[in-house]
């Protein structure tokens, strides 16, 4: 059903070895005994905090590594009904997930640093106020003012920030190692060879109408505009954000519309690769289902899957799954599940996911 290039192939084997190497930190392993599908039971104590806020949309499920930001700002607004936590265990926890998350966005800025012209990227997504750059709630991995002012892009990976999870001086430099492999990876890939191609064909009049874009969503994000838009809700105000770059990158042309085109690309497949991904290997390991049915090559959108499953295994949105299906050898990196119930079959899980081509020649396949 897929076919896999080379790139797609190296870039699977990179994320799978920084992974294995994040795995290993004492921090990490304490983070990550105590989120529900690890723990021996998710109905009480932190892992059913941590149930409950997942439940709540706090993404500790399909975004672990992003949970130091994600599950203070659930803790603040979640209703009656919350599991009681120890303070203490929960402060522990706390501070290891903002240890974890704080290196691993360090990570994510040094690989971004290995983008063509960095810091002086004229990508419209760049500006302020947009969801790559806000300070409010938004689904994306933000990009910061200090992150890209401190120079990544002279510099080796960074291993001195992961002293805070424990690691020693030999695992830190095999994460600064995986983390070089995995730059080297993502660089041969098509999307980011796209975007060194489009960033070479920029004219200097492409140049200016990427910035006049980025200045016109700049002064459409202002946050008196945003106010007046939504004054309170997260999910809105994110939302008339996603319109105003939609709108303003869809109005480029020709270099400059190829150009936003093939960062967006190379931007998003950092963070499937070197977040989601990586941060579900990490953390949780890989799910093998069997009595998979009614495989579709066709999805929410294209280039997903769809497939359905007995209701035995406890599976999340951002799971990272393999079928039992020769149709289907690679893992699928899960976007969506939805459940149904009949008298005949009982409860069945229908999938949505998008294949992660490659994987099949560089992971090995987990028990089922």
């Amino acid at each position: 059903m897929t076919v896999a290039s080379g790139g797609e192939a190296a870039l699977w084997e990179a994320v799978a070895r920084q992974a294995s190497v994040w795995a290993d930190l004492p921090v990490i392993r304490r983070f990550a005994a105590q989120l529900p599908r690890n723990a021996s039971q998710r109905s009480l104590g932190l892992p059913g905090l941590l149930q409950h806020v997942t439940a709540s949309g706090g993404e500790v499920a399909g975004r672990p590594l992003r949970s130091g930001t994600n599950v203070p700002q659930m803790l603040s607004i979640v209703g009656d009904g919350v599991p009681s936590v120890d303070q203490g265990v929960l402060h522990q926890w706390l501070e290891d997930a903002s240890y974890v998350e704080g290196v691993h966005r360090v990570t994510i800025a040094w690989l971004r640093s290995r983008l063509p012209r960095y810091p002086q990227l004229p990508a419209p997504q760049l500006g302020r106020g947009t969801p790559l750059t806000t300070d409010e709630f938004t689904y994306r991995l933000p990009w910061t003012r200090e992150e890209l002012a401190a120079g990544f892009q002279f510099q080796d990976p960074p291993t001195k920030p992961l002293q805070v999870l424990g690691a020693t001086e030999q695992q830190a430099a095999r994460a600064g190692e995986a983390a070089r492999q995995l730059a080297l990876a993502l660089a041969g890939t098509a999307q980011w060879q796209r975007l060194h191609a489009a960033d070479a064909a920029l004219s200097p009049d492409d140049r200016a109408e990427l910035i006049a874009a980025r200045k016109a969503i700049a002064d459409a994000l202002k946050s008196a505009v945003v106010d007046a838009h939504e004054p309170d809700l997260a999910i809105p105000r994110d939302a008339y954000r996603q319109q105003v770059v939609a709108d303003a990158v869809g109005a480029l042309t020709g270099p400059a519309s190829d150009y936003a085109d093939s960062f967006d690309a190379a931007d998003r497949l950092i963070e499937l690769a070197a977040s989601d991904v990586f941060g579900q290997l990490a953390v949780y390991g890989a799910v093998g289902l069997t009595g998979v049915t009614d495989l579709a090559a066709h999805g929410e959108e294209p280039g997903t899957v769809e497939f359905t499953v007995e209701d035995t295994v406890h599976l999340d949105p951002g799971s990272i799954v393999w079928l039992d299906d020769p149709l289907l050898p690679d893992a699928v990196h899960l976007t969506r599940l939805g459940f149904t119930f009949d008298q005949a079959e009982g409860m069945r899980v229908r999938g949505v996911g998008r294949p992660l081509v490659g994987t099949a020649t560089v992971w090995s396949r987990p028990a089922p």
